[in-house]
């Protein structure tokens, strides 16, 4: 009953020629018009789920601009006014160069020792507990105050008395010194050194100085543009600077290389994939021409893809895109399905009537299995399910529906394939040797460890090039492949709710710093 439901619509559009054309051109100008209102989203975080979680994270680094620091750095030459001649001298000309790409240029460090001296102690405080209010009562007996207020008169007489003061005059008694080192920012382990005001390197061979980014990270093609305008400065600059050379480093970077990565590898993927097919077919078939053919459902069904999620999703990640060129090797079975049997009845009628109800069957179970995708909660495998629906669907009906119809229109005839008469015998050894390679290769693999496993580092699906490595580890003092910089945000109905559980949270990860592999606190 289908199958004869198609045959008499390919009919139907066989002896009228024009309302074909006008059909056909129709469906064709409105995926066309879908095709244009895609926005692809080359950026990295498209990759993440798009729950309430995420959203949340996302609004506390917008606002704090955590993933916008653009960090700068200029040698240090040997006479000091000089360095500093240079180093205002550069940030003056990004300030004029980059004036819709950069703001807020932070240059020199200025400490407020009274708002320091505050937020120590008042940090210690909140984290006293019930067994040191017990040691307070050893320390406020007599002879032990006595001995304080001794040992702070000699501190206070000392090389870094001045800035002591401040401390001793509100805790002369050291009642939360063991609290003020758990909280003291300055690490041993820190790879910068802050002196006159300016931030150097811990070689002291370099100045860093910072901008925040203007640009949204989602706009990849102003962040590549900005990039290279930006790598473009630095060489003229170093060029003519060379003992004063400068260099950046930005997330922005990470954006930008992953997004053109992105591109590279999704044309890489489709050239090779179709480059294979194609081969295969022309050898098969000995024909250049008639390769072609097979891919017409499957370039109706990208069209199809890409137009109708023009209309129902119009922002799709590049990812998605490039994944769905697994997609070919399905539509392209509905090709060979299609002229396999055309080619033995030789009747476009009964092929299709043949054809179309199994077709469409065994369509459907695969993109119902895809299209579930479209439910969970990772965007990326939204997107592909909702492509692989779309694209499956549009190809199915143009193998059934339009193909025919072109294949009457245009006289297109499909080469049989030359078998060869002459028969090959394998030896028996030969299949016995097979049978028993098979067998071993099998025990193998079901009794070996392979160390399969998830990869559960969503890291590991960006790209960083072996230079931006290097410019991470300088730049930051972490080491992209070994080491990650941690942000912990809490939560709460109060801001000393929130305190609380941050403390909470500070005071696990000082307790547990060996056990989780914790370099350094701030």
């Amino acid at each position: 009953m289908f199958g004869q439901f198609i045959a008499n619509s390919v009919q139907f559009f066989i002896q009228r020629r024009l309302v074909f054309l006008l059909v056909f051109g129709g469906v064709l100008a409105f995926l066309i018009v879908g095709l244009n209102r895609l926005k692809i989203e080359e950026d990295l975080y498209a990759v993440f789920p798009d729950g309430k979680e995420y959203q949340e994270f996302s609004e506390v680094l917008q606002r704090n601009n955590l993933n916008k620091q653009v960090v700068f750095s200029v040698d240090v030459l040997e006479d000091e006014t000089q360095t500093l001649d240079q180093l205002d001298s550069v940030v003056s000309k990004l300030e004029q160069r980059f004036k819709r790409e950069l703001s807020d240029f932070d240059v020199y460090k200025t400490v407020d020792e009274q708002v320091l001296v505050s937020y120590l102690q008042s940090s210690a405080i909140a984290r006293l507990k019930d067994e040191d209010y017990k040691r307070f009562e050893g320390k406020i007996k007599t002879d032990s105050i006595e001995k304080a207020i001794a040992n702070c008169e000699q501190r206070m007489n000392g090389s870094n008395g001045f800035f002591l003061r401040s401390f001793l005059a509100v805790d002369p008694l050291g009642l939360v010194n063991k609290q003020l080192a758990a909280v003291n920012p300055l690490s041993e382990n820190s790879d910068y050194i802050v002196k006159d005001g300016l931030i150097y390197t811990k070689d002291e061979q370099k100045i860093l100085f910072f901008a925040t980014l203007k640009l949204d990270l989602k706009d990849t093609k102003s962040l590549a543009k900005f990039n290279a305008d930006l790598k473009s400065f630095k060489e003229k600059w170093n060029k003519k600077k060379a003992q004063a050379s400068v260099d950046y480093f930005g997330t922005f970077q990470i954006a930008a290389e992953n997004a053109e990565q992105v591109k590279s590898d999704t044309s890489i993927t489709l050239f090779i994939s179709l480059g294979l097919i194609l081969l295969v077919l022309i050898i098969y078939y000995r024909s250049v021409l008639s390769p072609f053919y097979f891919i017409l459902p499957a370039i109706f069904g990208m069209l199809c893809g890409g137009g109708m999620v023009g209309y129902l999703h119009p922002e799709i990640s590049a990812i998605s895109l490039a994944t769905s060129s697994v997609l070919l090797g399905i539509v392209l079975d509905y090709s060979f399905h299609f002229f396999t049997h055309y080619r033995h009845s030789g009747n476009l009628l009964e092929t299709v009537r043949e054809i179309s109800a199994p077709m469409v069957i065994g369509s459907f179970t695969t993109v119902a299995a895809l299209a579930a995708l479209m439910f969970t909660d990772s965007v990326v495998l939204q997107n592909f399910g909702l492509i692989a629906l779309c694209t499956l669907t549009g190809s199915v009906i143009f193998t059934l529906v339009f193909l025919p119809v072109i294949i009457h229109t245009f006289r297109i005839k499909l080469p049989e394939g030359k078998e060869s008469t002459k028969k090959h015998v394998v030896s028996k050894l030969m299949v016995r040797l097979s049978f028993a390679a098979i067998a071993v290769i099998t025990f193998i693999f079901l009794f070996r460890d392979l160390s399969f496993k998830f990869d559960a580092d969503l890291n590991n699906l960006s790209f960083h090039s072996p230079e931006l490595k290097q410019k991470e580890a300088a730049f930051t003092g972490i080491n992209p492949e070994k080491q990650k910089k941690i942000y912990i945000i809490t939560k709460a109905s109060s801001l000393e709710e929130a305190k609380r559980i941050n403390a909470e949270i500070y005071d696990l990860a000082i307790t547990n710093k060996d056990r989780f592999a914790i370099q350094e606190l701030v």
